[in-house]
């Protein structure tokens, strides 16, 4: 059983023969999740789209991150088979003292459900955020009230 989730950002243009083999490699040791950037222009969208069938093939799951800013938009979720939207902070972070964003993610989490993908909120740094985010039954968090960003050479360090 593998414990440990590890998302890493990609370029669509980046997924060459020898990434997507690593990639698979690695996703026996943990649960790797490939998320689709913000501002990545998909050129080739048939490759790209196959190059995602052999990586799901595998077990490698993919997110939509920053969802909600620049180009990944609800048209990105039709055309792709995401397991994951990441919710932008540019939401999240404002949850708690902005209606317009707390509807905003309500709608996005009413989607999610529909397509049948799950939410991770990034950017939660406050309990209140979480609260209101577990309210909507949001389960998944990223941000600094759970832990700040940390060099690797730390992080192989903590004890899981």
């Amino acid at each position: 059983m593998k414990l440990i989730d590890l998302h890493f950002n990609i370029y669509s243009s980046t997924l060459n023969t020898t990434v997507i083999e690593h990639i698979i490699c690695l996703n026996k040791y943990v649960n790797v999740v490939i998320e689709i950037i913000e501002d990545d222009i998909i050129y080739n969208e048939d490759e790209f789209i196959r190059n995602l069938d052999i990586l799901s093939k595998y077990g490698v799951k993919l997110a939509i991150d920053d969802f909600g800013c620049g180009f990944n938009n609800e048209s990105r979720l039709y055309k792709y088979k995401f397991d994951f939207i990441k919710i932008d902070r540019s939401l999240t972070s404002l949850i708690d003292v902005d209606i317009e964003k707390y509807k905003l993610i309500k709608r996005i989490k009413k989607l999610s459900d529909e397509m049948g993908t799950t939410i991770i909120a990034e950017g939660v740094e406050t309990i209140e955020q979480a609260k209101l985010l577990k309210g909507l039954d949001i389960n998944r968090y990223q941000g600094f009230l759970y832990y700040k960003a940390l060099p690797l050479e730390i992080i192989t360090e903590l004890q899981w």
